[in-house]
């Protein structure tokens, strides 16, 4: 059985978010999760903290700006999905509803649906399970059902099968 990791002082877990941070951006919560079991006290984890948004390493809203951004135009997500990651990631909901607007602000969602539909290789499916699953797809990657509708209706998908999702999505 591996022995218990030591706690840390304040410095020592300064050094430690540091690394951390090396690694990818964190937002503040995830720090808080990361080092608070190794934190001598709540008050050493807290200097840690407020040391590392004083030198500039710890900004919540830069955070939120970059990876919303992220999310439209590496991943070409949708808003939902945006929001939905920024709130996962421990950050604030108003700071992450202003990073997701800011960076989606006139974004027409169709086309990036379609930009997010030709990098991910869609066809268009020839059955109804087919259909059901782009659909799902489509949702969970963070666009509006009205969109998917929108895409399927432009893949000329048989309208028996479109009212069939609308009905089960309302349920």
């Amino acid at each position: 059985m591996p022995r218990p990791l030591p706690p840390l002082d304040a410095d020592a877990l300064y050094e430690k978010a540091v690394r951390s941070l090396a690694q990818r951006g964190r937002s503040e919560s995830e720090l808080r999760r990361r080092l608070g079991p190794r934190a001598t006290t709540t008050a050493a984890l807290d200097a840690a903290l407020e040391r590392l948004r004083d030198h500039g390493y710890l900004d919540d809203a830069r955070l939120a700006h970059s990876a919303a951004a992220y999310q439209k135009e590496g991943l070409r997500h949708g808003r939902g999905r945006a929001l939905r990651e920024l709130q996962d990631r421990g950050l604030a909901p108003a700071l992450a509803v202003a990073a997701v607007e800011a960076a989606y602000v006139g974004e027409n969602e169709d086309a990036l649906l379609r930009a997010y539909a030709k990098k991910k290789r869609l066809r268009r499916p020839e059955e109804l399970r087919q259909v059901a699953s782009l659909y799902r797809k489509l949702r969970l990657a963070g666009f509006s059902s009205a969109a998917c509708q929108r895409c399927l209706r432009a893949w000329r998908i048989e309208p028996a099968w479109l009212e069939r999702l609308e009905e089960s999505a309302e349920e």
